[in-house]
């Protein structure tokens, strides 16, 4: 250690939490340094109120490591950011409402029009017609993907049920908002695809509704933001969720320090976490459509979407004629008998370049491609992407 102490970037890592998300995060900022660096990493979990980055705390300090003077700092601590920011000590805040951080300082913030139109076109392809959205009325973020799961929705034709609670702080201890939200639930139509604005609230909409005996998800399809493991798989039945690419993050916010500590003088930055995937689990594993040419059909794309089935395969499967099939998916999916094979084949080979470790080649075969440049012109046509582009982008290391 004496002997890097000197040379390499001195990083202080003050964050609220080292787990969910945060883990991506870290995953993306060690593979920066570790093609850049070395750099020297000094961790420190805290907590303070989001309320005021105006506020400073006394007791936080620096010096767990002998002569360890930080070169920069990357916090999700509002209140640290300007107090170093304001030593010379250049910061990245990671993450804040867009509302509060006022272009001052660089930060991470969230791409909650994405969020919210990712969940849309979610619940769309799966099928559905009736849509509802839940959130806090007091939080900035959540309102924003709120409002653009309903744009998105209004512009397909469709309406949103929405119900917002008052005071997230509060949602246990308010028996008489447990009691609306209940009956909120309770009201909405069969088959419903319900986003929430996060996991969290997700997780206590599926484990309320398995107690008011609403069957999900059958009755209700939960979808909530983050991939948070605990809050998914902790809750019966787990719940489906927005992953979003805190991986791109983590390394962008790392190369943006990188700069700030070699002198540049750059503007205030914002790095956008966008939506990444969508992790589906038991509280959306269902498809909508109720007319049941369509669902026929539909399942038997996604039974054989390592096939290479043609759009006539489609039809026999469903019993009906061409025509009238294709009129149908027009109508109930909004795309042709073709995009929902090409869709359903896309999706299926990015989870295998993003859970497997199979390569390109070995996932070609799996899907019947012959060699790489036929699966690579397809895949690139869908995603605007080759397979290896896309792995590299969004895939593990």
């Amino acid at each position: 250690m004496t002997g890097l102490l000197p040379t390499s970037p001195h990083i202080m890592l003050a964050m609220d939490s080292f787990h969910g998300n945060g883990t991506d995060f870290l995953h993306g900022i060690s593979e920066y340094a570790d093609a850049n660096g070395p750099w020297l990493f000094n961790f420190e979990a805290y907590t303070c109120p989001e309320a005021d980055i105006n506020q400073s705390d006394k007791n936080f300090s620096l010096s767990l490591l002998p002569d360890f003077s930080p070169s920069g700092i990357i916090t999700s601590i509002p209140c640290l950011t300007k107090k170093y920011t304001t030593q010379g000590i250049p910061t990245i805040l990671a993450s804040i409402p867009q509302a509060k951080h006022n272009g001052h300082f660089s930060s991470i913030v969230w791409d909650n029009k994405g969020i919210g139109k990712t969940a849309a076109e979610y619940f769309i392809n799966r099928g559905y017609r009736h849509f509802a959205f839940c959130g806090y009325a007091d939080v900035d973020w959540s309102i924003e993907r709120g409002l653009s799961f309903a744009q998105y929705l209004d512009n397909a034709g469709h309406k949103i049920k929405l119900y917002e609670l008052e005071n997230r702080s509060k949602l246990s201890a308010r028996k008489k908002e447990l009691t609306a939200l209940t009956q909120w639930l309770k009201q909405l139509p069969r088959a419903t695809g319900v986003f929430t604005c996060n996991d969290k609230l997700g997780h206590n909409l599926v484990q309320l509704s398995r107690i008011e005996q609403i069957e999900i998800p059958e009755e209700l399809s939960v979808l909530g933001v983050d991939d948070d493991y605990a809050m998914c798989n902790f809750c019966s039945p787990p719940l489906s969720s927005i992953k979003l690419d805190w991986k791109i993050a983590g390394y962008e916010t790392a190369e943006l320090l990188d700069m700030l500590m070699a002198g540049e003088k750059t503007a205030a930055q914002k790095i956008i976490v966008r939506p990444l995937e969508i992790r589906t689990r038991q509280s959306t594993d269902i498809m909508a459509v109720r007319d049941e040419n369509v669902n026929k059909a539909v399942r038997f794309i996604h039974e054989h979407s390592r096939d290479y089935i043609q759009v006539n395969d489609v039809v026999a499967a469903a019993a009906l004629s061409r025509r009238r099939l294709q009129e149908k998916f027009c109508s109930i999916l909004g795309r042709t008998i073709s995009d929902e094979i090409k869709r359903v084949r896309t999706e299926n080979i990015s989870h295998r370049l993003l859970k497997t470790d199979l390569s390109v080649q070995q996932i070609a075969w799996e899907f019947g491609y012959n060699d790489l440049p036929h699966i690579a012109r397809f895949f690139k046509k869908q995603t605007g992407l080759t397979p290896t582009e896309y792995r590299r982008k969004y895939g593990r290391s």
